[in-house]
């Protein structure tokens, strides 16, 4: 079994557990537009459709980060986190892979994250605990909250589809 977790956004990541413990963790794929004097970025939809179908197996299950607005957040910041749930969703169902969408609570109470001043920080704590050998900072020490926040969607959705089975 493979479990997949998926952290939206522009520095969003993807990431896998496999039943034998191993993992790998991907950074969303994402292009720049020049748009007059501003560079935007976007996320590659091909480069995202390969991800998936390359980490694709016979027995997988994938849980996204279910995205909701927050209170003063822009109009169009909210649109794009939308959409880009739509875009994942729908390559999932193109791809045949089933899926859960969770609140970043349930996943961060899981961890003890949740009632954490800086979940960024927590987050990177808790999954360099698990996961020793991933690459979860930069060369110059920034933390790549993404691939943290995508590992541990991953290790809660390895926990829940194990206790779903114990249960038949």
């Amino acid at each position: 079994m493979r479990v997949v977790g998926i952290d939206l956004g522009l520095n969003g990541a993807i990431a896998y557990i496999d039943d034998d413990g191993g993992y790998r963790t991907f950074d969303m794929p994402c292009y720049a537009v020049r748009r007059g004097r501003k560079t935007q970025r976007k996320i590659d939809k091909r480069g995202l459709f390969e991800i998936l179908k390359n980490i694709k197996t016979d027995k997988i299950v994938c849980f996204i980060e279910k995205q909701r607005p927050f209170p003063k957040q822009g109009i169009v910041s909210a649109f794009h986190l939308g959409e880009q749930q739509g875009l994942v969703e729908g390559i999932l169902l193109a791809l045949g892979i089933s899926y859960e969408s969770i609140y970043p609570q349930e996943w961060q109470k899981e961890f003890s994250i949740i009632r954490s001043k800086n979940t960024k920080f927590a987050s990177y704590e808790k999954a360099s605990s698990l996961f020793p050998n991933a690459k979860l900072k930069t060369e110059r020490g920034k933390i790549l909250d993404g691939r943290c926040d995508a590992l541990l969607i991953a290790e809660y959705g390895r926990r829940k589809v194990k206790i779903g089975s114990r249960r038949r």
